[in-house]
């Protein structure tokens, strides 16, 4: 799963180089066509998210990393989603003082041009070209991540990590497991119907399991679309972060040994997951703390924009793929009432 996600606590110049190292949008992505009215995705009160938003947003996220075809609906919607937390999160800043000043945006206009992009030959010009983004955005983007830096500063204590770190120890300790898993891919164009059959599959299959009429290894050799089902599925060890997909790696480490899990739902397809063994992991909290403020920023940032979703209730257009509000239900095409 692509996450954008918002920037951790940082200086201002490294706010600007991650700003200004996104990967650029291609020529051969997105070739240049006459101005054209914006095609609106979805709505915040009166703020818009634009199609172009998500398409700019998505190239960033996978810096040239090539998607399948039918994956792409549901990263559309993942993305889209983002765009509009951050647009949710965005009022609640202005609204609480915590945004930013036209002040801040200019020192940190003058910071960009002068200890960034002039050394590098470039103009704000050719940077906001290059990103293909208008002045307006891009100043729009910047009151978004100097505001919640401010309330990033405000909310992350040492006392805080540290609870996070407990409630999350087999996270973050260095613990890896084992797991053998069932993959249903789907066959064409991803849309709730698809995922719904797959879903279903996947639970008629756990059913057999459980019921002991197919051992789970058995159950992967005859369903598996997976390279693993010539091995009943295993796929060995793994840590929680960085090998897997976040709703897989999510999955398996909530499960116990010799539990199965629901059908789990990624970009790869609807997943049964057996986890077969543990290897407790003994990192301290003193090794892993330095770790722990980007994924204690990304929780934040998920149940802030939570809280406003029941304040303001964002509208679809269906100009984009989208997850139905309150649902993981992805709807193509079809705009919401």
């Amino acid at each position: 799963m692509v996450r954008l996600q918002p920037f951790p606590r940082m200086s201002a110049i490294l706010l600007l180089l991650a700003l200004t190292n996104a990967q650029p949008v291609r020529a051969e992505d997105k070739a240049a066509t006459p101005a054209q009215p914006e095609v609106v995705a979805a709505k915040v009160g009166d703020d818009e998210v634009y199609e172009r938003d998500v398409e700019i947003a998505l190239l960033e996220a996978l810096k040239g990393r090539p998607i399948a075809r039918e994956a792409l609906p549901k990263m559309q919607a993942e993305m889209l989603g983002r765009l509009v937390d951050r647009r949710l999160i965005m009022r609640y800043l202005v609204e609480h003082k915590m945004g930013a000043s036209e002040a801040e945006l200019d020192l940190f206009v003058k910071q960009l041009v002068e200890k960034v992009l002039e050394p590098q030959n470039k103009s704000l010009a050719d940077y906001l070209k290059q990103s293909k983004i208008s002045e307006a955005e891009f100043r729009r983007q910047l009151t978004f991540q100097i505001g919640w830096n401010k309330y990033l500063k405000d909310n992350i204590s040492d006392e805080k990590l540290y609870q996070y770190y407990k409630d999350h120890l087999r996270d973050y300790d260095g613990t890896e497991v084992r797991v053998s898993h069932i993959l249903l891919r789907p066959a064409g164009t991803v849309n709730q119907e698809v995922v719904d059959k797959l879903k279903q599959q996947a639970t008629q299959i756990r059913e057999q399991i459980e019921a002991g009429k197919i051992t789970f290894a058995e159950a992967a050799t005859k369903y598996s679309a997976g390279p693993s089902r010539l091995d009943g599925g295993d796929l060995g060890f793994f840590p929680r972060h960085g090998v897997m997909a976040e709703p897989f790696s999510a999955a398996a480490f909530g499960l116990q040994k010799g539990q199965m899990s629901d059908p789990v739902l990624t970009n790869f397809g609807i997943h049964l997951i057996y986890l077969t063994d543990v290897h407790p992991g003994a990192n301290k909290w003193d090794v892993v703390k330095p770790a722990l403020s980007v994924p204690f920023a990304q929780e934040l940032f998920e149940e802030m924009a939570a809280e406003q979703r029941k304040v303001i209730q964002p509208q679809f257009t269906g100009a984009v793929p989208y997850f139905k509000p309150g649902s993981n239900e992805l709807v193509v095409g079809k705009p919401s009432h």
